[in-house]
């Protein structure tokens, strides 16, 4: 049987997590899978319903995934580090990087429960973009930049799904949801009044969905 990857992953915050029937808003986000990077739905009474998707090839999952691997880094698992080494630059260096990866991806304005890039190029393909514009650019800058870019957008996006739904009870879920210094960012929002993310959020919480 197949299941669908984003729904296994909502499924697993939601049924994993949930306790009692009152609406939950359930957001998944990662690199990718069948198409997608990120979903909405909001949950109540023990069922899924699927608002919003965000397509693949605008990944914020990716966009952190192919910065691993051009620091030398392995991709897809040593995202952390980056994390870690992000607060040791100096802000302003951050924010000018930042700013350019803004530049790359946004909130869409037509639908902010989605992403949008602004560059021509799926996310996953952006390695080449990124070389050139980060350019004698210091590891640590690139590092804060990444980090402020992506707490920032996680927050606006969760801001952005609260609003439309006015649900404030958010499960979390997806490779994206490991970056704890971001979900910390998240649980402190005005707009949240609970906050959870399923441990562990990546794949391999996949099968509990599914089941």
């Amino acid at each position: 049987h197949h299941h669908d990857h984003h729904t296994a992953h909502a499924a697993t915050a939601y049924y994993g997590l949930r306790r009692d029937e009152d609406p939950y808003l359930v957001l998944t986000l990662d690199g990718g899978g069948d198409g997608l990077s990120g979903s909405v739905w909001t949950a109540s009474d023990g069922a899924l319903e699927r608002i919003a998707t965000i397509a693949q090839e605008d990944s914020l999952g990716e966009l952190y995934a192919v910065t691993t691997h051009l620091l030398g880094f392995m991709p897809l698992e040593h995202e952390y580090k980056l994390m870690g080494m992000a607060p040791y630059a100096a802000r302003q260096h951050g924010t000018r990087v930042a700013g350019l990866y803004h530049s790359y991806l946004d909130l869409d304005e037509a639908n902010p429960l989605t992403f949008r890039r602004h560059v021509p190029e799926p996310l996953s393909h952006i390695g080449p973009r990124l070389q050139r514009d980060l350019a004698r650019c210091r590891f640590d800058s690139i590092c804060s930049g990444l980090q402020m870019f992506t707490e920032e957008m996680m927050a606006r996006w969760v801001r952005a799904c609260v609003a439309r739904t006015s649900i404030d009870r958010v499960l979390a879920v997806g490779g994206v949801f490991m970056n704890v210094k971001a979900n910390k960012v998240i649980s402190e929002l005005d707009e949240v009044r609970q906050f959870e993310a399923f441990p562990s959020a990546g794949d391999e919480s996949l099968p509990f969905g599914a089941c």
